[in-house]
């Protein structure tokens, strides 16, 4: 065979808005691709900055559209500024740290992929509020 053709492992069957595939390179690259359902909100965090790949987050959208909603985190304070986006496909987000982010699917099928240097990234990086942790 000319090519290798490596099949994505969905990380959460059972996850009810939508399937989420990760591929993880021999130079520690993960990738994770989701693909969800309209109205589902997925998110609902910000990171702290201190992953390279979290700082900024890169969110490529290549299909469909999604309202973006976002709040400044690094002004504690209720007058924090918040905005939030209607974006479509095809599109890269650049999400600085300390910007709460969710990401509401307003078509159906739309699909994202987000890039990690590494797969504990998301982990350790992640700041997930009280009412928001997954």
């Amino acid at each position: 065979m000319l090519i290798e053709i490596i099949p994505l492992d969905e990380l959460s069957p059972d996850d009810q808005r939508g399937p989420t595939y990760g591929l993880e390179f021999a130079n520690k690259n993960f990738f994770l691709l989701a693909k969800r359902k309209k109205g589902v909100v997925a998110g609902k965090h910000y990171h702290k900055g201190t992953a390279a790949s979290k700082n900024p987050e890169l969110l490529f959208l290549i299909e469909g559209t999604v309202k973006l909603t976002l709040k400044d985190m690094r002004d504690d304070t209720t007058a924090a500024q918040e905005e939030t986006h209607e974006v479509t496909a095809p599109v890269l987000l650049k999400i600085p740290p300390m910007v709460y982010h969710e990401v509401e699917s307003l078509t159906d099928n739309v699909i994202y992929m987000e890039f990690n240097e590494e797969k504990s990234d998301f982990k350790f990086d992640t700041v997930w509020p009280a009412d928001n942790k997954p």
